[in-house]
């Protein structure tokens, strides 16, 4: 049975080794990198989540405003509601980035397709906020939110979750 990682091991070996993808990690250090970065995603959910309830607050003065006008402000609120979201997710990715790399190293896997999906969910969603931006049109957030669930469902978590109920045999 391996010896327990403590918070401040775990708290070293993720600042230390942020900038080195290629870098050994254990499965117990794996699991402890996706503990240390939840505060971090408890706090940007949090202040998205204010910014959320208080970006589409719309005064008596904005209903008596002409039909177009209500849709421009409406249109260019979702745009920056959609921003917001991208720019939380992808510091939420950025704090698990280095941990995925170095776990799909450790298992001798590629990680192409996950720093594709990555990309591509990131910049996917820029692209098409702009362009909703550009044809007056409010975004659908379940567009948005399905690439980056996509990248996060190819991420390492549910095979270190079996390797964790198997005892942690490396």
């Amino acid at each position: 049975m391996e010896k327990k990682i403590t918070w401040k091991e775990a708290w070293h070996d993720y600042t230390t080794n942020f900038f080195r993808p290629k870098a050994p990690i254990s499965y117990q250090m794996y699991d402890k990198h996706k503990m240390i970065v939840i505060p971090f995603a408890i706090l940007l959910l949090f202040l998205w989540i204010i910014y959320a309830f208080t970006n589409e607050l719309y005064t008596e003065e904005f209903y008596k405003l002409p039909i177009d006008e209500q849709h421009r402000l409406e249109v260019w609120d979702s745009f920056k509601m959609a921003l917001s979201y991208l720019g939380i997710f992808s510091l939420l990715m950025l704090a698990g980035f280095t941990s995925e790399l170095r776990m799909f190293n450790k298992r001798g896997k590629s990680s192409l397709a996950y720093l594709v999906a990555s990309i591509l969910s990131i910049v996917g969603g820029i692209i098409y906020s702009v362009l909703m931006l550009k044809y007056n049109m409010k975004i659908q957030f379940m567009i948005v939110l399905i690439p980056i669930l996509t990248s996060s469902l190819m991420a390492n978590t549910d095979y270190v979750r079996k390797i964790k109920k198997k005892g942690w045999q490396e």
